[in-house]
């Protein structure tokens, strides 16, 4: 229960107003926020009355002070300062002041394994891979952080939330989401082993960083006037829709998704045949469930250089090429596709002809890939 001081405190910033009608919920949150979670009255005061307490669990725990500084931190987890501050640079995180408090105690473990493995690996190569990390990672914040906002702020649920039921759901989501910190490394795992078996089936020089595997591109035709003019929101769930449904179509067929461009996909596969049949996988799911939008794409296969989770080499850019070619709810593809995939008996292969593609000098010869029908 609030003591007097307390009340007054929350007054006097303008938290608390004991005359207004949802003065008892207000003052149920508040005690809330300070005896179960520890909220001190000076950071709520800090806040501003304008803020949304349904954001302060999220806020509380985030700005929760260290207790070492990056000097600190360098000493006891074997790592020189410079070092450090050169790691968390190119982590993507923000470098703190040498001597200011920004680490807690738990981290001397973490970053003294990192020195460990960064000692396996060469000096060229361990910032490449804590680029690598950090994007990812930061990756995985700002959609972390956008789902809790759309959550948050959905209009068909938050009209019917009240303030105390904001604050509860930020708890549980808070609470959740230090619990699944705890399964990013058996993720990770699983991630490493999947990535293992592709280089050892599909490496054809290791020591170069060369693949031989196909690569796809696929862009939505329409995407751009369906999401013009529409709101955020809508926008929100047009883009969340696509991605769910890349991510469902390539993880089926076996492939992996590399990237989302905006409304395009990048990915590659094993095979020529499982290249194709995410294309198509794409056309079908599209073709049942968006009339407004008609995807269309490209497969080229050969040697491609893998490089921090991408890929590069003149394959990549004719696969992107072809796909500029095709029409809606089209897949191209080029040689020698067609050949390696005729061992899968529902797959056919038209010719369309010789193609004048950006950036090559001579005309490609092109096929299109359909469904085999009977």
């Amino acid at each position: 229960m609030a003591t007097p001081e307390q009340l007054d405190a929350w007054t006097t910033a303008g938290l608390y107003d004991p005359k207004a009608s949802s003065a008892s919920e207000r003052l149920e949150v508040l005690e809330l926020l300070v005896d179960g979670e520890g909220v001190s009255a000076t950071e709520l005061a800090a806040l501003g009355p304008s803020i949304d307490l349904g954001w302060v669990p999220l806020l509380h725990w985030i700005r929760t002070e260290g207790q070492l500084s990056l000097s600190d931190l360098a000493e006891h987890s074997g790592w020189g300062v410079g070092e450090l501050a050169d790691f968390l640079g190119n982590s993507g995180l923000p470098v703190p002041a040498v001597d200011a408090p920004a680490f807690e105690p738990e981290y001397v473990e973490v970053f003294a394994a990192l020195h460990e493995v960064g000692a396996v690996f060469s000096a060229s190569v361990g910032p490449k891979l804590a680029q690598v990390m950090g994007t990812s990672l930061g990756a995985l914040a700002e959609a972390v952080v956008a789902a809790l906002l759309a959550e948050i702020y959905d209009p068909e649920v938050e009209t019917g939330r009240t303030e105390l039921e904001r604050v509860s759901f930020n708890l549980s989501a808070r609470d959740a989401l230090v619990s699944s910190m705890n399964a990013i490394a058996p993720l990770l795992t699983l991630h490493l082993r999947a990535a293992a078996t592709r280089w050892m089936a599909t490496a054809d020089q290791i020591e170069t960083g060369s693949l031989r595997i196909a690569v796809g591109f696929i862009d939505l035709v329409g995407f751009t006037g369906a999401s013009r003019g529409a709101s955020p929101e809508e926008l929100r769930r047009l883009v969340t829709e696509f991605g769910e449904t890349a991510y469902q179509i390539v993880s089926e067929n076996g492939g992996r998704l590399v990237k989302l461009i905006g409304d395009a996909v990048m990915y590659t596969a094993e095979s020529s045949a499982q290249a194709c049949n995410i294309g198509l996988g794409f056309v079908d799911r599209f073709r049942e469930r968006r009339k407004d939008m008609g995807p269309r794409g490209g497969v080229a296969m050969g040697n491609l250089l893998a490089h921090q989770g991408d890929y590069y080499g003149p394959v990549v850019n004719l696969s992107a090429r072809i796909a500029e070619q095709a029409v809606p709810d089209e897949i191209l593809v080029a040689h020698p596709v067609p050949t390696e995939a005729t061992a899968d008996p529902g797959l056919c292969f038209d010719p369309a002809g010789r193609r004048m593609l950006k950036g090559f000098e001579e005309p490609v010869e092109l096929w299109s890939v359909t469904r085999r029908r009977g």
